[in-house]
């Protein structure tokens, strides 16, 4: 992630005062997320990534998205917005 976005997330997290702001934070973290995988696998695709180092990095991700799933506060989770994410069915290779 850009060092401009990461700021702009660190201010966020620091001075956002409504719950619009938090779910934002959320949303762009998980976004990151699914852009990660996004990049893996065309990287892989490519064959430019081993089938074990494609297992590793997505079996990280998808840690840090339960992590981050586990940490956002109740009142951003249960807003309107969804802030869910589903990785695609092929974005694990186990």
């Amino acid at each position: 992630m850009g060092s401009r976005v990461t700021l702009a997330l660190a201010a966020l997290e620091a001075h956002g005062a409504g719950a619009g702001d938090q779910q934002l934070l959320w949303m762009v973290r998980h976004e990151r997320l699914v852009h990660e995988v996004a990049v893996l696998r065309r990287a892989h695709k490519k064959g430019n990534v081993e089938d074990y180092q494609a297992d590793l990095i997505v079996k990280g991700t998808m840690q840090q998205l339960a992590e981050w799933s586990a940490a956002i506060p109740p009142e951003v989770s249960s807003s309107r917005m969804s802030l869910h994410h589903q990785l695609p069915p092929d974005a694990s290779h186990s």
